[in-house]
């Protein structure tokens, strides 16, 4: 099998003595295959790597999307007669699951009188963390036989009340929530348009459409728009329905009561929070779990440190190390030189930078050396970090500088975050785009404006990933996702071919990955669809969702559960969706950060996801001309298990729920002739008690004879 990318083509030649062998095996019968399954293993797998990535991810959005199983149902789309589409996502047994255990509270109590008295139109006012939408899934569970379906909060009125309408066509019965709707938009929502909405709600039977706004209620009191003001459930109300719903242990419970009370936070985001805090840290004491989950740690650790007499080296190293955080300890000075030398210029500061070490005893008590290892071409080498102490987080730092420090550090930063953002340091750019999205999240004209269209618009594929990066941070902090993707949205309406590319990558991002709901999978997919020359970049994005973490776990189900509804479909298409699935596998296994996204999907607790993974690989073998797509990804993971990522059980397993869907498709005799000349290929560049000879032992016994023979006759 030939490494490198995966480009789908016409299966190579093979040599006459090769082929005769192969068509021996083919003509085998494969009943031995049909029956035998093999002993389970359960070796364990070593861990490759001791260094986690950066957190950036919030606690209460992984908590979100690591739900899988009952709780979700991946994206639905409808068409109309014109061939429009709308999309959504089906919540009901996510609705359902939450009742169990769910707190009461005043709000909640509200929204349930409101939707029992048929009211059509209800929007649910307060500020983050209050758990407004679950409250709204858990008063819509209350109607019965009423499916559940989340609309996109970026699309228009008028588009949410086609959207009503098609969705209706299909489920009469349905009811509709939409979360995080900008309380701006609620001004363009005239009489005429909220008629429309009412009638499209009454088709076929009265249903009902529930909004989230943050911002308070006051201002929004109109005819028509029943609205219910959000209050924080009571704390031990909260706990008890926590523990109740097994989410965490009646301890771990107890304490983050604890830590919430001291810290005055309420709401269910900030419990899930803490609790994601003191899973990570069990041997912090309360006093310094406090100071990890305080939102006022920065400003206190800054006014203690007195940032305001700092020099412009010092304030330099600051924001470098609070950008490039991870970057080699020599780069990251040469860069806070010359982040600082831009400040003392825009200052219009005749004075030079002071030749102080970067590693100032002033910068202690807010930055750390520690080692970290490196690949390079010498092999791994150990060089120093810098890193920020606990509980300064990264973007919060940013956010504070960029708040705190004037025009001079503004003007100063930006045109460095333009520079680094070429940098040849994965760190650095990585950062540069971070950056961006945290101060995207506090001033997002002039940041859009000034930093992310500068990137994307540039045509170069750095700054477009940095750009598309950058646009869903946001998402990734838990704050409003919806300036993103509106930006996104714009980019995907615009002729300029370099924002169209952004906006695929973009979906392919942080913004597509950790915002379900801005249904990113059906969004490549037509788009490479609708523009030919876009396929490949979609493609590859696609892909690129399945390994935003261990925790994306709806994403990945979305992205397999879509390519399997193509299957059916004509040939063409079903060999993109396999296509997308070899370059999702390929993807999945290069890579150490990638590697956790594997692990976790073959380890059992992404039940629905697996068997998509395991119906997807039936069919490579099954479909014509795509036995090369499963030699491929049978190659692929071989390799893996070979380095320890993943264990030789998890492909047994995998083999033998590919055998299932075979059976039931009644192409078992296509997926055994397939596998076993795979596994042929394999065998002959590979010693024994390998893992392709494993598989091949527990699978096809009957074959080993054979290909020890045909492997000592090309050796």
């Amino acid at each position: 099998m030939a490494e490198g990318k995966y480009q789908p083509s016409s299966p190579d030649p093979v040599p006459a003595n090769e082929a005769q062998a192969e068509s021996s095996i083919k003509a085998d019968s494969s009943a031995t295959f049909e029956d035998l399954d093999g002993p389970a293993q359960d070796e364990p797998i070593e861990s490759l790597s001791s260094t986690l990535p950066r957190d950036l991810v919030s606690g209460p959005v992984r908590a979100r999307n690591a739900l899988l199983g009952n709780n979700f149902n991946g994206p639905v789309y409808f068409s109309d007669q014109s061939g429009d589409e709308t999309t959504s996502v089906e919540r009901t047994a996510h609705a359902h699951s939450l009742t169990e255990g769910y707190a009461d509270s005043p709000m909640l109590k509200e929204i349930r009188h409101a939707v029992l008295a048929e009211d059509a139109f209800i929007a649910v006012f307060g500020k983050p963390g209050l758990g407004k939408k679950s409250a709204c899934l858990v008063a819509l569970a209350d109607r019965a036989d009423s499916p559940i379906f989340e609309l996109s909060g970026d699309s228009s009125w008028r588009e949410i009340a086609r959207s009503i309408k098609q969705v209706k066509e299909v489920k009469p019965a349905a009811c509709f929530l939409i979360g995080n709707v900008d309380a701006g938009s609620l001004a363009d929502l005239n009489d005429h348009l909220l008629l429309a909405i009412e009638q499209a709600l009454a088709q076929g039977g009265k249903s009902c459409l529930l909004i989230t706004v943050q911002g308070p209620a006051s201002a929004q009191n109109r005819s028509g728009l029943t609205t219910v003001e959000g209050v924080a459930p009571n704390l031990a109300d909260l706990a008890e329905a926590f523990i109740l719903s097994n989410l965490d242990a009646a301890e771990v419970t107890e304490r983050a009561g604890r830590l919430m009370e001291s810290i005055g936070s309420a709401g269910y985001g900030a419990l899930e929070a803490i609790v994601d805090t003191i899973r990570r840290h069990p041997e912090a004491t309360d006093e310094q779990l406090s100071d990890l989950v305080s939102e006022r740690d920065v400003s206190l650790t800054f006014d203690d440190w007195q940032i305001q007499s700092r020099s412009p080296l010092q304030i330099a190293m600051l924001a470098c190390i609070a950008t490039g955080e991870g970057t080699p300890r020599a780069e990251l000075e040469r860069q806070g030189r010359l982040l600082a030398g831009y400040l003392v210029k825009d200052a219009d500061q005749t004075a030079p930078v002071p030749m102080r070490a970067a590693s100032d005893p002033d910068l202690e008590p807010v930055v750390q050396l520690l080692p970290r290892r490196f690949a390079t071409h010498f092999g791994w080498q150990v060089e120093d970090v810098y890193q920020l102490r606990e509980p300064l987080e990264v973007t919060a730092v940013v956010q504070y500088l960029w708040s705190h420090l004037g025009a001079e550090f503004r003007a100063g930063y930006l045109r460095w975050l333009r520079r680094i953002a070429s940098s040849s340091e994965a760190e650095l750019r990585m950062g540069a785009a971070i950056a961006a999205g945290a101060l995207l999240v506090i001033e997002p004209r002039f940041t859009e404006r000034e930093l992310i269209r500068w990137w994307a618009l540039s045509g170069k594929r750095h700054l477009l990933l940095a750009a598309a990066i950058a646009v869903g941070v946001p998402t990734a902090l838990n704050e409003s996702n919806s300036v993103g993707r509106k930006l996104v949205n714009s980019w995907i309406g615009d002729e300029n071919e370099s924002l169209l590319h952004c906006a695929v990558l973009a979906y392919g991002g942080p913004l597509g990955a950790w915002d379900i709901s801005s249904a990113a999978p059906v969004r490549l997919w037509r788009l490479g669809l609708d523009k030919p020359k876009l396929e490949p970049l979609c493609n590859e994005s696609l892909a690129g969702l399945c390994v935003a973490g261990p925790d994306a776990v709806q994403i990945r189900y979305a992205v397999l559960s879509l390519l399997v509804e193509q299957m059916p479909k004509k040939a063409s298409i079903a060999r993109r969706a396999l296509t997308v699935f070899a370059a999702v596998v390929e993807t999945m296994t290069d890579g150490r950060s990638n590697e956790e996204s594997l692990r976790s999907l073959l380890d059992g607790g992404e039940e629905p996801a697996l068997d998509a993974f395991a119906l997807l690989l039936s069919k490579s073998w099954s479909m014509p001309r795509a036995a090369r797509t499963g030699s491929f990804i049978l190659h692929s993971l071989i390799e893996s298990a070979e380095t320890q990522v993943i264990d030789y059980s998890h492909i047994a397993d995998l083999v033998r729920r590919a055998k299932r869907w075979a059976k039931d498709g009644g192409t078992i005799t296509q997926l055994g002739a397939g596998l076993r000349a795979a596994l042929l290929r394999e065998c002959r560049s590979c010693e024994e008690h390998s893992t392709a000879w494993r598989l091949t032992q527990q699978f096809f016994p009957e074959d080993l004879r054979r290909i020890r023979w045909t492997n000592q006759t090309y050796h």
